[in-house]
C-alpha cells in the first residue's frame, strides 16, 4: 500500500510540473461517493414532478443524479438542515410552498424530517418561518447565497446568482 501512494504522489507532483488540468472531482473520499442515494433521491423527486402531470418524455424535474450528490456533498455538506444534523437517511425536499423545487427552494433533510416537512409547509401552507427557528432559515438562506456566490467563481458571472 505505501507504494501505491508514493506513486500516487509522484502522478501529482508530474501532473503539476506539466500543468496537467485536474479534475477536483476525482480526490473526493469514498466515503462521500454514494451513487445508490443520488439516485434514489433523485428517482423519488423525479416521481412526484411526473405524478404533477409532466411528462415522461419531457421530466420537469430540474435536477439530474449529479446534482443530487453535488446538493447534499457540496451545498449541504452531506447533513440534514436541522438538528442535530445527521447524515444518514438523508432526501432532498421543497423547502417554501411557493415557487418550484429548483436551484434555491430545495433543501437537505431526513427522510423523517422530509416527511413532516411536506405534511406542515407544503401540505398545509405554514410558513418556514412560523414552523422553524430563524437560526435554520439563515442557514438555508446563506448556504445557498454562498452557493451562488461558489457557481460564479467556478462556472463564470454568468452562472452566478444574486440570492
Amino acid at each position: 500500500m505505501p507504494a501505491i501512494f508514493g506513486l500516487t504522489c509522484a502522478n501529482m507532483v508530474l501532473m503539476k510540473l506539466a500543468n496537467y488540468p485536474i479534475s477536483d472531482q476525482s480526490f473526493f473520499a469514498a466515503s462521500k461517493l454514494r451513487p445508490r442515494l443520488y439516485s434514489e433521491i433523485h428517482t423519488s423527486l423525479k416521481s412526484k414532478y411526473d405524478s404533477h402531470g409532466s411528462s415522461t418524455a419531457q421530466p420537469n424535474c430540474p435536477f439530474n443524479v449529479d446534482d443530487i450528490g453535488y446538493l447534499i456533498e457540496e451545498v449541504f455538506r452531506g447533513r440534514s438542515i436541522l438538528e442535530p444534523f445527521h447524515s444518514s437517511r438523508l432526501t432532498v425536499v421543497k423547502w417554501r410552498q411557493e415557487g418550484n423545487a429548483e436551484w434555491g427552494n430545495v433543501v437537505v433533510m431526513t427522510k423523517a424530517e422530509a416527511k413532516e416537512h411536506e405534511k406542515r409547509v407544503l401540505n398545509k401552507g405554514e410558513k418556514v418561518e412560523s414552523v422553524y427557528s430563524m437560526e435554520v432559515v439563515r442557514r438555508v438562506e446563506e448556504l445557498w447565497r454562498e452557493e451562488g456566490m461558489l457557481r460564479g467563481i467556478r462556472l463564470g458571472a454568468m452562472y452566478a446568482t444574486n440570492a
